[in-house]
């Protein structure tokens, strides 16, 4: 009884410092969410245990706008956490206080209490949770520049997410592999790793997801200056955005699709957009998230010469900023106020705002606002005519860019001597054991050392009279040898040379048919993504049969990419899963048998490409058009391939569906299809014709092996 009173007591207690510290601050936030944060102080005061108590604190957290208010909040949190048994809620104490460090930027505070909460994970088996928080610790290092950890941190987590067969979870984290090579200037990467996460949240129907995956391509198209694209992938998350009623990832995108317009030029499209975005974000009731919105609108307004306009958007968007201590952009909108006063004519405010933003930048070391007012400041300068403070301004303008320049360099370089230090410590180990072995062998030899030296003498003159005469008898002999190794170490080094540049190329034709396989793989992705806009059924169809044509040739390089032998492909395998691939593909109301017998173990890639697209319209055209009637029992596809002794082939292939139709005519085809069936033929100098004697669609295809390496038999 006398432990559970103190239990007791010890709650009370906390909840007592969480109710004074609340009523303390009432005034801080009296006028934003007052009535929100009332209500869970009061359910704060009605909690009957720590659970409870603890999930109304991290609601607190996040009702709170301030970060000191939230962080006293997620402080008390962490003390209930650890004082509970069920260390589950201790980890998730640990998480909430880090992702209040994470969102006001203080990035080292937010990655020592995520390790913490990791280890938690880790110590009591929570697999799923842990996958999560190590996902989250990646984007950490992402956003701190820590590319290596943030690179260890999301194959961490993606080697759980696939071992779980979390779809979601794989692709969130390729999300966060895109983030990072983009902030690694890898663009290339970055737009793989996006577009595998858009395929993989499409075909899981994530749609929030697949939204947020579309703005973060849009960003790269931007990077890249591609602005059609990244407009058209904004416009689309929008879409996506509205079908799932999220307005403030409409407010974020549509704030984003401004800036667009703004770098295109289009200014009255620019405002409009951001304008808009303040709406949206009104609506979403996120205030604190419209200052970026208005200071663009000041910037907007700046080109058309409406300062005074300008300057009022300026102070709007720094009252919102100073207000919710977004601390980190407020330099660059002290400029931005600065600028337009100059432009105004009131040089004393300019000056004053100039003084405030520099010394704010220099206080929280943010070198990039710095560069940014100092530039400003060089144009204000300029413009008054005083060229000799400009060109100081703009120095040190140019010195502060090449300081952040300096310091991702010597990141990038630290994490290479990291690396490098790891690796001379481990030689380091290595030599202190064999020094121990060695000293140990000392040990042992001393013991016979006295023994053995009398048997040396003697053997040391013996062996001096043998090699005497052997020296005397084989010279040529070992000149001979010498003579022979030195061209056989020659052979050898030429060999070793080309050895190695067979290994190169093997190496490079394996990642060209690994990226080629990548592109036909995007490609696939903006047929389907065009596709989707689509009603016609037509339309559709076609976009369907386009996409397996690609399909079928990505099949190819996939399986040469995964086979040591980069020339050839196990043609069974190849046929087997082509064919299953379209039977899924396609919606049959009857269950259709596959059929094949291949008396060929590989192919080269000349002759499997063209066969596997004939291949490919054939088993469409039967799926399509063959098994309309009901009467067929048993409905087949099959597929046979032999060859004989001069590597001719024959392919026979065909179904037991209605047969012919009167319109098919071999000379002179009247579809895509047959027209292609035909080109594809007579590039493997082959023949085709139709088998009219029995029930049904068969085909005999005749070709010749068009590979230089001709069919190969394992």
């Amino acid at each position: 009884m006398r432990i559970r009173h103190l239990k007791y007591s010890c709650l009370n207690t906390i909840k007592f410092l969480l109710l004074s510290f609340s009523i303390f601050t009432s005034g801080a936030f009296a006028q934003e969410n007052s009535s929100s944060i009332d209500s869970l102080i009061k359910n704060l005061d009605l909690a009957s245990n720590k659970i409870d108590t603890l999930k109304i604190i991290f609601e607190l957290c996040e009702a709170h706008d301030k970060y000191q208010d939230q962080l006293v909040y997620a402080r008390f949190g962490v003390d209930i956490g650890e004082r509970l048994r069920t260390k589950k809620y201790c980890a998730l104490a640990y998480r909430n206080i880090s992702q209040v460090h994470a969102k006001n930027n203080q990035l080292i505070e937010a990655i020592d209490w995520k390790l913490k909460e990791i280890d938690t994970w880790k110590i009591n088996n929570y697999v799923v949770q842990l996958a999560q928080s190590y996902f989250e610790l990646g984007k950490f290092y992402t956003k701190l520049g820590a590319g290596s950890k943030a690179q260890i941190s999301f194959e961490n987590a993606l080697s759980i997410y696939e071992s779980k067969n979390n779809i979601e979870g794989v692709a969130q984290v390729k999300n966060g592999l895109g983030e990072l090579h983009k902030n690694l200037n890898n663009l290339g990467n970055s737009l793989e790793f996006y577009f595998q996460a858009l395929e993989l949240a499409q075909k899981d129907s994530l749609f929030l997801q697949e939204a947020n995956t579309m703005v973060k391509i849009g960003e790269i198209y931007t990077l890249k200056g591609d602005f059609l694209l990244a407009q058209n992938f904004f416009t689309d998350a929008v879409e996506h955005f509205e079908a799932i009623q999220n307005p403030l990832g409409i407010a974020q995108t549509t704030n984003v699709l401004g800036d667009i317009y703004r770098q295109t030029g289009d200014l009255n499209q620019a405002l409009a957009h951001y304008y808009q975005s303040i709406r949206l974000f009104e609506e979403a009731n996120q205030l604190n998230a419209s200052a970026e919105a208005y200071n663009n609108i000041g910037l907007v307004l700046e080109k058309q010469n409406k300062f005074e306009s300008a300057r009022n958007n300026f102070i709007k968007s720094l009252e919102i900023k100073l207000e919710n201590e977004l601390i980190y952009s407020v330099p660059r909108t002290y400029a931005n106020l600065a600028s337009s006063y100059g432009k105004l004519g009131n040089n004393a405010k300019a000056n004053y705002y100039f003084s405030e933003g520099i010394a704010m930048a220099k206080k929280f070391e943010v070198n990039d606002e710095l560069a940014y007012l100092f530039k400003k400041k060089s144009e204000y300068k300029e413009r008054a005519g005083k060229s000799d403070e400009a060109l100081q301004l703009f120095k040190k303008y140019l010195s502060y860019q090449d300081s952040i320049l300096k310091n991702e360099n010597n990141q990038r370089l630290a994490e290479l001597q990291t690396i490098y230090s790891l690796g001379e410590f481990e030689k380091e180990n290595e030599l202190l054991g064999l020094e121990n072995q060695l000293l140990t062998k000392d040990k042992i030899d001393e013991q016979n050392r006295k023994v053995q030296l009398q048997v040396i003498i003697y053997s040391l003159v013996i062996i001096v009279l043998l090699v005497a005469l052997l020296l005397a008898n084989n010279y040529r002999k070992l000149q001979y040898i010498k003579r022979i190794t030195t061209r056989l170490k020659e052979t050898n080094e030429e060999l070793k040379k080309t050895l190695i540049s067979k290994d190169e190329k093997e190496l490079l034709l394996k990642e060209i048919h690994h990226r080629v396989k990548n592109n036909l793989q995007v490609i696939n992705s903006l047929i389907r993504l065009q596709s989707s806009k689509i009603d016609d059924p037509a339309v559709i169809g076609l976009f369907q049969e386009c996409e397996d044509r690609v399909k079928s040739m990505a099949l190819v390089h996939e399986e040469l990419y995964r086979t040591d032998d980069l020339s050839s492909v196990k043609l069974n395998e190849y046929i087997s899963k082509l064919g299953n691939d379209l039977l899924q593909a396609y919606v049959v109301d009857k269950k259709i048998g596959f059929k094949h017998n291949v008396g060929i173990d590989f192919m080269g890639i000349d002759t499997l490409i063209p066969l596997g697209l004939i291949i490919n319209e054939m088993v469409t055209n039967s799926l399509k058009h063959g098994f309309k009637s009901d009467k067929i029992e048993n409905p087949e596809i099959y597929i046979d391939i032999i060859t004989n002794e001069n590597q001719d082939c024959e392919m026979s292939i065909g179904d037991n569906g209605v047969g012919f139709s009167d319109h098919v005519n071999l000379e002179t085809p009247d579809t895509l299809g047959m027209d292609l069936i035909l080109t594809l033929v007579s590039q493997l100098d082959g023949t085709i014709t139709q088998d009219t004697t029995r029930i049904g669609t068969h085909y005999i295809v005749k070709f010749k092996n068009v590979d230089p390496r001709g069919i190969i038999h394992q």
